[in-house]
C-alpha cells in the first residue's frame, strides 16, 4: 500500500512541477492591466503553423505554438496587415496549443528582433526585453533565420496560454462586451 501512496505521489508532484502557473484575471482592473500592457490585443484565428521540427504539434487538433493568426479584429494597436505571427518558442509549458481555425482573443507584446543567447547550461536562457523588443533565447534548432524572416513580413508576437482565450471564457465576454 506504501508503494502505491508513494508512487502517486510522486506522479502528482512530477506532473505539478512542470505545469505552467498562470495569474488569474479575476478582477476588471486585473482585465484592464492585461489590456494596457499589451501592444496588441486581436480576436483571430490560426491558419498555418510555421513548419519546424521541433515546433511542430504531434496531435493533429492542435495547429502549434509559433503560427500565423488571420485577425479578425484589433481591439488594440495598429496592423498593415491582416496576418501576424506568433512565436512562443520561449514559453514552455505555457504555451498556448493553438487548435486551427478556433477563435482566440489574443494579448500580446510585439517582437522586433532575436538574439541566440547560444547554448546555457539549464537550457533556460530566454529573455525578453521590453524595451528594445528583442526576444533572446537558446537557437538550439536553428530557427533564429526563420523567425526572422516571418518577423520581418508579419507583426510579430509574443504571447502565451495564460493570456490567450478561446470563445467560451470569461475574458472573451469582457472584452468584447467592452468594446
Amino acid at each position: 500500500m506504501r508503494k502505491y501512496l508513494f508512487t502517486i505521489l510522486l506522479i502528482t508532484t512530477i506532473q505539478t512541477s512542470f505545469a505552467c502557473s498562470c495569474m488569474f484575471f479575476n478582477s476588471n482592473d486585473a482585465m484592464d492591466g492585461l489590456f494596457n500592457s499589451s501592444d496588441l490585443v486581436i480576436i483571430g484565428h490560426p491558419i498555418q503553423n510555421i513548419d519546424t521540427t521541433y515546433y511542430r504539434s504531434k496531435n493533429p487538433k492542435f495547429i502549434g505554438i509559433t503560427i500565423l493568426v488571420k485577425v479578425d479584429s484589433v481591439l488594440k494597436g495598429e496592423l498593415k496587415s491582416d496576418t501576424i505571427f506568433i512565436n512562443q518558442t520561449t514559453n514552455g509549458n505555457c504555451s498556448e496549443n493553438f487548435i486551427h481555425n478556433e477563435q482566440y482573443l489574443i494579448f500580446g507584446d510585439q517582437i522586433k528582433t532575436y538574439e541566440n543567447l547560444g547554448i546555457t547550461d539549464n537550457g533556460f536562457g530566454e529573455d525578453f526585453y521590453e524595451e528594445s523588443k528583442t526576444l533572446k533565447f537558446e537557437d538550439r534548432f536553428n530557427m533564429i533565420d526563420t523567425f526572422r524572416k516571418y518577423t520581418d513580413k508579419y507583426y510579430t508576437i509574443y504571447t502565451s496560454g495564460c493570456i490567450s482565450f478561446m470563445k467560451d471564457s470569461s475574458i472573451w465576454e469582457y472584452f468584447t462586451r467592452r468594446n
